[in-house]
């Protein structure tokens, strides 16, 4: 599936992009997926956590003192998700150029943003972040935010396999959401194989292969 951007297209001259963030996938992630799909250069800044506390104090590059920050020929944007949306209008990846297609994607995004927000600390657990009682979490937080979102976003899929008619930065989210928590908790994640398979077909995209390879590596 080969995808076209049309920032390239209209602009003469593309911003310098530089992504500053941990070097982990986490936030930073679906940007820099999307940047990678749509085969628009980007600079992948990976900041040391020992090196963080020197870093931020960098008010001109990390104003808000968080991460992920998007530098946009220097300029920095901030806030992950509205990193994310920026990243996918200028790489094509929004569902446009209807607006209306826009607004029912980002619609979708928001849904799953929210079920990641509900489960983020039991996400942490998992990953030995925060010392809690994993199975308590996983039963009173992770499963009944499956029951309440899941049906929801998966009655949004498209024959597609995707949630547009083809695939949009909410498809690249929900596909990383989607392979950590299967990696956690496979008895739940697989009773949803069109989410596996829409996860499937992300990782497939040709664009994306030298990345994901360079990842494993890693």
């Amino acid at each position: 599936m080969k995808l076209e951007c049309p920032f390239k297209k209209h602009v003469k001259n593309m911003p310098e992009y530089e992504l500053i963030y941990f070097g982990i996938p986490g936030r930073a992630e679906p940007i820099r997926l999307c940047f990678h799909a749509a085969g628009v250069p980007f600079k992948d800044t990976r900041v040391a956590r020992e090196d963080w506390p020197t870093v931020k104090q960098d008010v001109k590059k990390i104003p808000f003192g968080v991460m992920p920050v998007l530098l946009i020929d220097g300029k920095p944007l901030c806030e992950s998700h509205t990193i994310t949306r920026y990243v996918a209008k200028v790489t094509g990846l929004d569902g446009g150029p209807d607006p209306l297609d826009v607004a029912h994607i980002d619609q979708i995004y928001e849904m799953c943003r929210s079920f990641s927000d509900a489960v983020f600390r039991y996400l942490m657990v998992c990953l030995g972040v925060l010392q809690e009682d994993k199975q308590k979490l996983c039963d009173e937080v992770f499963s009944p935010n499956v029951e309440k979102h899941f049906n929801h976003i998966r009655s949004q899929l498209k024959p597609s396999g995707f949630f547009g008619d083809k695939v949009t930065y909410a498809d690249i989210y929900w596909s990383r959401v989607i392979l950590v928590f299967n990696k956690f908790n496979p008895e739940i994640i697989q009773k949803y194989p069109e989410f596996l398979e829409q996860a499937k077909k992300v990782n497939e995209l040709p664009q994306l292969q030298d990345y994901l390879k360079s990842q494993q590596q890693a």
